[in-house]
């Protein structure tokens, strides 16, 4: 472990601070002692939060070299890219595919096709405000399954991969799932229920400022996010 962290404190210092619990987290999945809801779990689901996007995105290359041997075993998947493709499609095109919001189905299917080439990497996703409630749910049943759900209901399993959501207000995030929570992704038991809870509001809205742990209870997140993952990672903005 203290390889590993002098590793990436080398590379990254100023995020020094979080280095132990990311590897940490790391070391016990692939180990197995973090098993979930399953037996056998060997991938790492974790979240990164905060704006100084240089030291995540440092932190997750130079662990994609540590683990897998090389950082080209480092793979971004950015959600903003889908949207400005959308915008260069014609009209046609938009309406045809209008239900696939960004994050909707795009970044599960590019997960789950790069998922398929080469299961050992870190697959770091951006720009997790533009997800939405549907995608919520497909990501919750991966990380419960181990595998992602791509078209034509093809699976494809995680394996040993390290998968990094990033963004940098979970509450930008909460707030756009609870605005679209009535998309038809659900059965119509749980729509009633999710239209219910819209109605009251947003239960919470994370404050980077501070730790986690501090504020926020678990119980308090409604879409559960914090939940689902292995752990969340708050980065502190660099200080010039």
């Amino acid at each position: 472990m203290n390889i590993l962290c002098n590793a990436l404190e080398k590379q990254v210092p100023w995020q020094k601070d979080v280095i132990p619990e990311i590897v940490s987290t790391v070391l016990e999945c692939r180990s197995g002692l973090r098993k979930g809801q399953r037996e056998l779990k060997e991938e790492t689901w974790m979240f990164f939060l905060g704006s100084e996007n240089q030291g995540k995105q440092k932190i997750a290359r130079e662990l994609a070299r540590l683990v897998f041997g090389s950082q080209t075993s480092f793979a971004s998947i950015s959600l903003s890219d889908f949207g400005s493709k959308r915008a260069d499609s014609s009209n046609e095109d938009n309406k045809r595919k209008r239900s696939d919001e960004p994050g909707s189905g795009d970044v599960l299917q590019r997960l789950g096709e790069a998922l398929n080439e080469n299961p050992h990497k870190v697959f770091f996703v951006e720009d997790m405000e533009h997800v939405d409630y549907c995608c919520l749910k497909r990501i919750k049943q991966a990380i419960d399954s181990g595998k992602v759900t791509v078209s034509d209901g093809v699976t494809v399993p995680v394996m040993d991969a390290i998968v990094i959501f990033s963004c940098e207000r979970l509450s930008s995030m909460l707030r756009a799932c609870s605005s679209r929570r009535t998309s038809n992704c659900g059965d119509p038991e749980e729509m009633k229920e999710s239209e219910t809870k819209q109605d009251k509001g947003p239960s919470v809205y994370l404050d980077l400022n501070i730790a986690i742990g501090d504020n926020i209870k678990e119980d308090d997140d409604e879409i559960g996010i914090l939940k689902w993952v292995d752990n969340q990672i708050v980065f502190r903005v660099k200080e010039q």
